[in-house]
């Protein structure tokens, strides 16, 4: 019997995903803390569990395959059970998307006083000298970045981004651009280009193709031309294959959880860098080829949701409350488009 609504357990998906930004120090996660809305997360996806009994068996299937691959592979139990709230999460959005139409929440005609509130909020804290809903840094403008409660501008910017492509009154997307904007992220940037290539028949073959290229230049780069600019960073984690002896049953099944960031750590330090991090590729180096396989088999659908996935991995860890969320919100625009 279920005790939540779909309305209520949206509502608050969409909470926890403004507020990311909040953590505690933790030894459940790999990098030493714990997102609050996590936690809360947490506590709903267990609810759902026990209250709901109509589950895709391809989700059961290949979520507990991917769930025994983690034990095998080293896994810490705290890890394996933050990529578990991102599977069951994915799950509830499924059937949340069968009673409920996201295109009138997100085209709602008064969309855009709520955004001018929020921004204004924002504005009064900066001209403060208060940085809460923004970043000391600045990309594009000489302004400091905007990210409201989340942990970084490129989060805020790719969960604003699939909202830039749903048709909208002409105030809303004014709305949307500002806050776009705002973030100043060219991560951010690029998925809204991605997603309006996914949306043309033969965009995925592009996005493959530039994939390979990108792919063969970054072999031949060392680990110091990563941090030429702040974009190559992400790409990072390759070096992790390039540089390390591959062994094959590694490949396919991973090294563990967190083990690729490990892994990089000496290198950061060696540049000042405090927090070490491979995003994508070291998600390949945690759980391999088959982990990576049954990650994107059990939170996507088809090809094209596959694609938005590994793209998402750039940006975003494996145990992500954001990945199912960006993902869901792409996944209605692919919907309304094709």
């Amino acid at each position: 019997m279920k005790i939540i609504s779909e309305k209520k357990y949206l509502f608050m998906i969409l909470m926890a995903a403004l507020t990311t930004g909040f953590f505690i120090e933790s030894q459940i996660a790999n990098k030493g803390i714990i997102v609050l809305s996590q936690l809360v997360l947490s506590l709903l996806m267990f609810i759902y569990i026990f209250t709901n009994h109509i589950y895709s068996k391809k989700w059961i299937i290949s979520s507990s395959i991917l769930v025994l691959l983690l034990l095998f592979n080293g896994s810490k139990i705290g890890s394996i059970l933050l990529v578990g709230v991102v599977l069951v999460l994915a799950e509830v959005l499924r059937s949340i998307e069968k009673v409920i139409d996201i295109k009138k929440l997100l085209t709602y005609k008064y969309l855009y006083v709520y955004i001018l509130i929020i921004l204004s909020f924002a504005l009064i804290a900066l001209s403060s000298n208060e940085y809460i809903f923004w970043t000391p840094d600045s990309k594009i403008f000489p302004l400091e970045r905007l990210k409201l409660l989340m942990s970084e501008p490129s989060y805020l910017g790719m969960l604003l981004s699939p909202l830039l492509l749903y048709d909208n009154s002409f105030f809303n997307k004014i709305a949307l651009y500002i806050l776009m904007l705002l973030t100043q992220s060219y991560l951010a940037f690029s998925y809204v280009g991605f997603l309006k290539l996914l949306t043309f028949k033969k965009g995925i073959y592009v996005i493959i193709i530039i994939g390979i290229i990108t792919l063969y230049y970054l072999v031949g780069l060392s680990f110091h031309n990563f941090f030429v600019n702040s974009g190559m960073v992400r790409l990072v984690g390759i070096t992790l294959f390039t540089n390390h002896p591959i062994e094959i049953s590694t490949l396919f099944f991973g090294h563990g959880l967190g083990a690729g960031d490990f892994a990089l750590t000496q290198y950061f330090n060696d540049l000042h860098v405090k927090t070490a991090n491979g995003f994508i590729f070291s998600a390949f180096y945690d759980i391999g080829i088959v982990g990576i396989g049954l990650y994107l088999y059990a939170l996507g659908r088809n090809k094209l949701e596959y694609i938005i996935l590994l793209f998402l991995l750039l940006n975003f860890g494996l145990g992500d409350i954001l990945v199912p969320i960006i993902l869901y919100l792409s996944r209605q625009l692919l919907n309304f488009r094709t």
